[in-house]
């Protein structure tokens, strides 16, 4: 994956689809760094499991080292990112004072 992605990636195999999504392989990538693998072994793990829907090794092994680094979820972190869903009382009241000062 060259971006992150909130879709799941899915192949048809056979007569089974397969799919892989960022928490199961983060899950998958958690596990074996608990089982102290290293970061060859868990490429090759994902590799011979997933084959193309498999991650990039780069993103393997960026959660590699944040699980190693003392990370503990394999959720994406959701505070700071875009424009916050409602805003307080205090904030609004500011931006009509300052909308009514500039009139």
């Amino acid at each position: 994956m060259y971006a992150r992605a909130s879709f799941y990636k899915t192949v048809t195999m056979s007569s089974c689809d397969l799919s892989i999504s960022p928490i199961e392989y983060r899950s998958v990538i958690k596990f074996f760094v608990i089982k102290k693998l290293t970061r060859e072994a868990i490429v090759k793990e994902l590799n011979d499991v997933y084959g193309i829907l498999c991650p990039s090794r780069t993103t393997i092994y960026k959660w590699i080292n944040k699980f190693l680094n003392g990370r503990v979820s394999v959720e994406d972190n959701k505070k700071g990112r875009g424009r916050p869903e409602e805003i307080g009382q205090n904030k609004a009241d500011q931006c009509e004072d300052l909308i009514r000062h500039f009139r």
